[in-house]
Parts: C-alpha cells; sequence; structure tokens
C-alpha cells in the first residue's frame, strides 16, 4: 500500500537524520534545533495517532500498546538530551545517548504497526457504511484523514 510505504519514508528520513546527529558521537548545539523539530514531530504525531486509535476503538490493541512505549522511551530521551542544554547553557555538546538509535528504530516500527493497523480499521468501518449515509464523501474524507496521518 503506498500509504504504508509514506510512513515507511518517513521512518527512512527520521533515520537519516539521526545518522548524522549521531555519526560522531556528540549532539552539538547546532544539531539541537533538530532534536527539538523531532520531538515537536513525534509530539503531534502521537496526538494525531491517539484521535484515531480512539476513532477506530484501537486504544488497547497491543499495536498501540506498544507504540506507547516505544514513544514514552524515545520521548524521554529527547528530553534528556534538550533538557541538558537548557540546564548548562555553556554547553556546546553533549554525548548521544546510547540507547537513542534503538529507540529511534523502535519508535518507528512501532508506529507503522499502529498506523497498519489504521489503515484496516477504518477500511473496515468503511465497509460499514450504509449506502444512504452519502458513502462516498465519507469514504472520501476517512481516506484522506488516514492517508494524511501516514504521510507524516
Amino acid at each position: 500500500d503506498s500509504a504504508i510505504s509514506a510512513a515507511q519514508s518517513t521512518a527512512d528520513a527520521a533515520k537519516t537524520r539521526m545518522d548524522g546527529w549521531v555519526s560522531d558521537s556528540v549532539i552539538t548545539k547546532f544539531e539541537l534545533q533538530g532534536i527539538k523539530d523531532e520531538r515537536a514531530f513525534i509530539i503531534a504525531d502521537k496526538n494525531d495517532i491517539d484521535k484515531k486509535c480512539t476513532k477506530y476503538n484501537l486504544t488497547t490493541h497491543s499495536d498501540k500498546t506498544a507504540y506507547d512505549t516505544a514513544y514514552t522511551n524515545y520521548k524521554k530521551t529527547l528530553d534528556g538530551i534538550i533538557d541538558k542544554f537548557n540546564n548548562d547553557t555553556t554547553l556546546e555538546k553533549v554525548d548521544v545517548p546510547s540507547a537513542l538509535t534503538t529507540q529511534q528504530t523502535t519508535f518507528y516500527s512501532k508506529r507503522t504497526n499502529i498506523l497498519e493497523e489504521l489503515v484496516t480499521a477504518s477500511e473496515t468501518a468503511l465497509s460499514n457504511v450504509n449506502d444512504g449515509d452519502n458513502k462516498m464523501g465519507i469514504v472520501k474524507e476517512e481516506r484522506l484523514s488516514v492517508r494524511q496521518l501516514l504521510s507524516q
């Protein structure tokens, strides 16, 4: 599915950014903005995913639980990097946390898994819409909504 390919492309782009950050085993003040941007992205993305999971009754699904755990771990590490710079404005660089790359890989893997579940749940919900309910309008709206989330 092209939507899942888009989710994988997002993960691949994040890995490329991470490779740049960790290539020298330190994160500099210059690279800090990228860490902040990544943190902002995963927070906004999680809010969207949480809303969709609530809508499609996936809040207790095992893929959602795994995603939540991966998100918490990854965000905590990103927060730690940001906090080090915020707490000591004289810092020029910090060591890359040993778990950062693994946590990012796990996060994007679990993100793709829950997005796949959302696609399936939305398609199932759409197939159950009655013909008298302006099915085409609902179908287009739902597909667009899920596709937008996947393409981020």
